[in-house]
């Protein structure tokens, strides 16, 4: 939810939960069950505004929460007589963020957008703090103003390694997503999406293939 302040700032909240979770034994085994809430609360200062283009930035605070069940190193434990073996720890994140966001129309059919972050704070390796960082840019495509059809589409590409994604200090994910979406309404925006990312998981010395599918709705009021 994002709510105007001033003609140049706004502030918002951000809430998501996503679990990731293995579809065979071995995987489950190997990786565990991990579940991510976060609650972020920010701001959006416009810096530069033209015509054609925009700037911002924003400033934001970050809480996350891990949940990991790892049955792997639950025997691990016991077989290396640890005193207290867990098969569930839970992890809070703390962490600070900034970054800025740009937009250029190059015409009424094409646009451009870019945007970085980077966040200071608490990782999931506990009593380790560290940097995340997130870069990402693409491409937009609205044919109604010039073809009246309320079509548009989006290509967009991102290099993350913000703990929505990657759990894994030092290690960075890459998303490549795909919209398509109604733009006739001033009122709201309807768009499908697909992402496919190469995301790093323990035990793995590869990056894991995830594909999804999501329907995305934004209202504007």
């Amino acid at each position: 939810y994002q709510q105007q302040v001033r003609e140049w700032l706004a502030a918002y909240i951000t809430y998501s939960l996503s679990t990731r979770v293995g579809t065979e034994l071995q995987s489950i085994l190997t990786q565990g069950i991990n579940t991510l809430t976060s609650f972020d609360i920010g701001w959006n200062i416009k810096l530069i505004e033209g015509e054609k283009y925009a700037l911002s930035t924003v400033i934001e605070l970050q809480n996350h929460q891990g949940s990991f069940i790892n049955v792997s190193r639950y025997f691990n434990d016991l077989f290396n007589n640890n005193p207290d073996p867990s098969m569930k720890e839970t992890i809070p994140v703390l962490a600070f963020g900034t970054g800025f966001r740009f937009a250029y129309g190059l015409s009424d059919l094409i646009g451009f957008k870019a945007s970085t972050d980077l966040v200071y704070g608490e990782t999931y390796n506990r009593g380790e703090n560290g940097f995340a960082f997130s870069a990402g840019g693409g491409i937009d495509l609205d044919f109604y103003p010039r073809y009246s059809l309320p079509l548009g589409v989006v290509l967009h590409y991102t290099i993350s390694s913000m703990p929505d994604f990657v759990y894994i200090e030092d290690k960075h994910a890459h998303m490549f997503k795909v919209k398509i979406a109604y733009t006739r309404s001033t009122e709201f925006s309807l768009g499908l999406e697909y992402s496919y990312m190469k995301v790093p998981l323990l035990s793995q010395q590869k990056n894991t293939s995830v594909q999804s599918i999501a329907l995305s709705i934004r209202f504007y009021f």
